[in-house]
């Protein structure tokens, strides 16, 4: 069985009386062969805060909302591409992979090994700051507006 963080895939053999396949096998060896355990590593992706995350893994895309997590495996051979996507008002804090900072709002990776990727999002602390006032001209605007 796998590790945890990783997927057995398949087996790849060669030789006389060898296996390639996905599930259990019973070889009768007579003569040398080789067998190649296939495993994929997990990636695991967080979009924490107002933002969303945009991957694409071959052809396979895909978002994670702000708040979701999601866990897929993924070929070694392949490259990840993640996309931060702030909502408005907001920026993007930069990604944690494995717990290491880095800042650029688009990766591209390969992954060989289980892996751990947070995308930081936070709210412009100008816009939650003048919100209130915004909305309190908002409300004169409207009562003047009425008055006439």
């Amino acid at each position: 069985s796998a590790s945890q963080g990783w997927l057995f895939v398949a087996w790849i053999g060669s030789g006389n009386g060898s296996y390639t396949g996905q599930g259990n096998a019973t070889l009768i060896v007579n003569s040398p062969i080789t067998e190649l355990a296939v495993f994929y590593p997990s990636v695991t992706i967080v979009a924490n805060g107002p933002g969303s995350i945009s991957y694409q893994v071959g052809n396979e895309t895909g978002i994670i909302k702000s708040g979701e997590t999601k866990v897929f495996y993924i070929n070694p051979n392949a490259t990840l591409i993640l996309r931060s996507n702030p909502d408005s008002f907001s920026s993007f804090s930069g990604w944690i992979i494995n717990g290491e900072n880095i800042n650029d709002q688009q990766l591209s990776l390969k992954i060989n090994k289980p892996t751990s990727i947070i995308g930081n999002f936070h709210q412009n602390v100008n816009f939650v700051n003048i919100a209130p006032l915004i909305a309190f001209l908002y409300s004169r605007i409207k009562r003047e507006g009425k008055s006439e």
